[in-house]
């Protein structure tokens, strides 16, 4: 899949997320978007632990993948 980003200031950070969130929230990040961008389609992103991809909110249809206990990376499709 491509990764793209709602503005600039988001791709800064999400570049920047061990400065921005600390080393394990940023590691975490960093290893998820490698995931995401490495599937050709979200059917192919596991549902089990550990990206436990779900479906947030069917109207806005936005997705959510675990980084851990507490902190959940939510994307949405820019495609159909």
């Amino acid at each position: 899949m491509l990764i793209g980003y709602r503005n600039d200031k988001l791709e800064k950070h999400c570049k920047n997320a061990r400065k921005k969130w600390g080393q394990q929230i940023g590691d975490k990040l960093l290893l998820r978007l490698s995931e995401l961008a490495a599937f050709d389609n979200l059917g192919q992103v596991p549902v089990t632990p550990p990206q436990r991809c779900h479906m947030l909110t069917v109207s806005d249809c936005r997705f959510s993948v675990d980084l851990s206990k507490n902190f959940r990376l939510i994307f949405s499709p820019a495609g159909p």
